[in-house]
């Protein structure tokens, strides 16, 4: 399932997040390490991190004020992480992974965009196909690997959306699966889908135009 939520943020609303997202963003930051010699081969650019994020407490002012505005698109009584991530690289094929160790009967991802997105670079990929953990789609990968003629090419993502930094050598494994929908980042919008729906986010850093990605992101129940 994946859905976009127009105007779900007023102006006031964005001007007081993106001030709230530069006063945290480093405070108590929590970086994800990233290999310097695959962002080299991958993205052409040396980096030690792929995004940092100031994760929000329920009692945070900030998560308070999401909780007012979320209410409107999903269950009321629904819990909710809320994290400000700042994103250095593009992020590669993944699921989010679920809050608890069973699935949950109600499980979203949402993105809430704080950056323009200029010439619409900022995109999310969503595929229809889904994984319950890392490690089925690890194993999707590896059964890929050992024998590609087992996986048709039934989609062409790879030549519509800028996800090179996912699958860099045909046959693509991106195009071994439907999308289920695409989210084009614009200021006051929300982007939600499944949390066990892999996506990823375009390739927005060969576009040299910015050198990094300011989002609010949720993980809803």
């Amino acid at each position: 399932m994946f859905e976009t939520f127009e105007n779900a943020l007023t102006p006031d609303d964005i001007a007081w997040f993106k001030a709230d997202f530069e006063k945290l963003i480093n405070v108590d930051p929590v970086d994800r390490p990233y290999d310097s010699k695959k962002s080299q081969e991958i993205y052409g650019i040396t980096a030690t991190v792929m995004d940092r994020r100031h994760i929000h407490t329920e009692d945070s002012e900030g998560n308070c004020k999401m909780r007012r505005i979320i209410n409107r698109h999903v269950p009321p009584d629904v819990t909710f992480y809320m994290a400000y991530q700042r994103q250095f690289l593009p992020h590669q094929l993944h699921i989010d992974k679920l809050q608890s160790d069973k699935e949950a009967p109600y499980a979203k991802s949402a993105i809430i965009p704080l950056s323009e997105n200029i010439n619409g670079i900022f995109k999310t990929i969503v595929w229809n196909r889904q994984f319950l953990s890392d490690q089925d789609f690890q194993d999707y990968i590896q059964a890929f690997n050992a024998d590609k003629d087992q996986f048709p090419i039934i989609s062409d993502v790879s030549q519509m959306y800028d996800v090179d930094h996912c699958w860099l050598d045909p046959p693509f494994i991106t195009d071994t699966m439907t999308l289920a929908g695409v989210y084009d980042y614009k200021l006051g919008s929300i982007g939600l889908f499944d949390q066990v729906n892999l996506h990823c986010s375009s390739n927005w850093l060969k576009y040299k135009i910015v050198d990094h990605k300011d989002i609010i992101l949720l993980h809803i129940g």
